[in-house]
Order: C-alpha cells, then structure tokens, then sequence
C-alpha cells in the first residue's frame, strides 16, 4: 500500500518516523491496514536464520504489539518440553513473553 493510500491514522505517522530514525526505510517496510490496526513489517538476520519484526499499532484500543518471529520452528515431538522451558524462562522476563504456535511449532516474543 502506499503512503497516499493509507487512510489517516494517527499512529501511522508516528511509527512511521520512529522506524525511519532507526534507519528501517520505505523499501524494508510492508504496512497494512486492517480493522484500523497499522502492521509494519520487517525482516532481521538471525544467525543463520532469517527472522521478521512486526510492529502492530492499533488505533481503537491505543496499545502498540511487537512480535518478533525466530523464523525456526519446534519439533513437535518436543513442543511439551519447550512450553514447559518458555514457562520457566517467562518468570524471569521483566516484560514481554515468548510464545509457540501449538499448530506448528513456530516461536516468538511478544510485547505489548
């Protein structure tokens, strides 16, 4: 979508320019416009793997989400043991949390 086609929100602004000063430019950004949330998108190197950021600012409700996706995914013959491991780690976190996908296994942080 291009920036003259996305309908004014007042977050899309905002996010926009925070991006743009941490250097994440026009080229690197995917935005949609669903039910009145802005989702930036973005891609991440890491290791040898290849994640994505998404940055999810939600006009009705003033809450902002960011997830970041480890672009790998837990066998599922070990998705108990690593519920049981991300439960154990998100006593730890001072904020946000890891999440597993239950249906295939891909793992996240999540904030808001």
């Amino acid at each position: 979508m291009a920036d003259n086609e996305t309908p004014e929100l007042k977050y899309h602004s905002a996010m926009q320019e925070f991006l743009h000063g941490r250097g994440w430019e026009n080229d690197e950004l995917k935005i949609d416009v669903v039910d009145r949330t802005v989702e930036y998108y973005a891609t991440l190197d890491i290791g040898q793997t290849q994640g994505r950021v998404v940055v999810a600012a939600h006009e009705d409700d003033d809450l902002v989400d960011v997830y970041i996706y480890f672009g790998f995914k837990c066998k599922e013959a070990k998705r108990i043991q690593m519920a049981e491991t991300l439960n154990g780690i998100h006593r730890r976190c001072a904020f946000g949390c890891f999440d597993m996908d239950p249906e295939d296994g891909e793992l996240r942080w999540h904030h808001r």
